[in-house]
């Protein structure tokens, strides 16, 4: 019997045609495995047009990689898969016991301004001191660049402001709360935080903007009370129940930061910042709804 007549041989003769023939979008006289190698270089992109973008992924073996990327190519084709998958994101956004879960929060940002234009001032060094020690929740930025705004001149508010004067508007626009610490100069307030306070005057930067006081010496009475008088004109929430004091006169930055490291006084900064966060949520506008930005925790 000639081989053309073996059962073996006539398999072997239905397989081979269609073994010679190359089927459609697959190279010819390829195998399988360098046909997939092809494709995840994107050579032969064929019917997979994510291959390219998905091979990034990194997985190793060609199994796992093929079968990520056939899955990917059917839910970007498939509407109905698509639409389940858009349901399935939809009901992920609401807890357990059907309420809609509550948006992200974010840390309160207090701005903590030094009206001292010296460079080793106490009050400059108590308010990084008390930054340091802010709790959980709480971020504070103190600004000590009094004395790099300029004297204050109606002919450049507005569009006019010089830079310095809008770098140190928008650190106000953006905070939710403002701290400041003052020293005293002829029982009376210094001529740089005033002369900060004008700048802003005529913008919409203070207008509702929550402030209190801290104060770093024991003394100062007279300078506290004509800045109390100024800040309750120019805000419609200044506080005049949140106030710190420590008696850090004549007390070098790294004595100050020692002071304010003590376990009590720790405590005592915590407090003061914490019910300050109290009340700059106390009445609903803040800064981070007027800015599109998550609410405030």
């Amino acid at each position: 019997m000639t081989p053309a007549h073996g059962c073996g041989a006539g398999k072997r003769l239905r397989r081979n045609p269609l073994s010679a023939q190359a089927k459609p979008g697959r190279p010819s006289g390829v195998d399988k495995k360098q046909k997939f190698s092809e494709r995840a270089r994107g050579r032969t992109r064929g019917d997979w047009p994510c291959v390219h973008r998905l091979r990034l992924v990194g997985l190793k073996g060609h199994g796992r990689l093929e079968y990520r990327l056939r899955s990917a190519w059917k839910r970007s084709n498939n509407p109905i898969s698509s639409k389940m998958a858009s349901a399935r994101f939809a009901r992920k956004k609401k807890a357990i016991d059907g309420r809609e879960r509550p948006p992200r929060f974010r840390a309160m940002k207090i701005l903590a301004v030094s009206g001292s234009a010296r460079r080793n001032s106490t009050n400059s060094a108590m308010l990084r001191a008390v930054s340091d020690a802010a709790p959980n929740g709480v971020e504070v930025l103190v600004f000590d660049g009094i004395a790099q705004l300029p004297v204050f001149s109606p002919d450049f508010e507005g569009k006019n402001r010089p830079a310095p004067v809008r770098a140190f508007a928008n650190l106000v626009a953006h905070s939710d709360g403002i701290v400041i610490a003052s020293p005293e100069y002829v029982r009376s307030i210094p001529g740089g935080l005033k002369n900060a306070i004008d700048w802003l005057v005529s913008g919409e930067e203070l207008i509702r903007k929550p402030i209190a006081l801290m104060h770093g010496s024991h003394r100062g009475d007279d300078m506290l009370a004509s800045l109390r008088t100024v800040l309750s004109t120019v805000s419609e929430r200044f506080s005049t129940e949140i106030f710190l004091r420590f008696p850090l006169m004549k007390m070098e930055p790294d004595d100050v930061r020692h002071f304010i490291d003590a376990p009590e006084n720790r405590a005592k900064a915590q407090a003061y910042l914490r019910s300050f966060a109290d009340f700059c949520l106390a009445e609903g506008e803040t800064a981070c709804a007027r800015h599109g930005q998550p609410p405030l925790k």
